[in-house]
């Protein structure tokens, strides 16, 4: 059998290719974990605006009910008031008897 020789522009080639691989193959991971940071870096900033939005529109809601539950009670206070002018009158009470406890 003849024992094959690589021709020594492949083989210059193939040192080449072999060299450039291992030179990304060393600095990929690198660059990828100053990626991978950047990138996470960046979803933590935009999960701590999420966060802060929310709180801010839980904030807004809890006072918007808060100011709605203080108009509801005033009208029902109202109404109940008016309630009870008109039954005394019906009755033939007047008002301030018919309130006093």
């Amino acid at each position: 059998m003849a024992s094959r020789t690589m021709n020594p522009g492949r083989a210059g080639l193939a040192g080449a290719l072999l060299w450039a691989a291992s030179a990304v193959a060393m600095a990929g991971p690198a660059e990828a974990a100053s990626s991978a940071a950047s990138a996470a870096s960046g979803v933590a900033t935009r999960v701590g605006h999420a966060v802060e939005r929310g709180a801010s529109k839980a904030a807004s809601a809890v006072e918007h009910g808060a100011r709605k539950t203080a108009e509801a009670v005033g009208r029902a206070a109202s109404a109940t008031g008016r309630a009870i002018e008109r039954t005394a009158q019906k009755v033939g009470l007047p008002a301030s008897a018919a309130s006093a406890p």
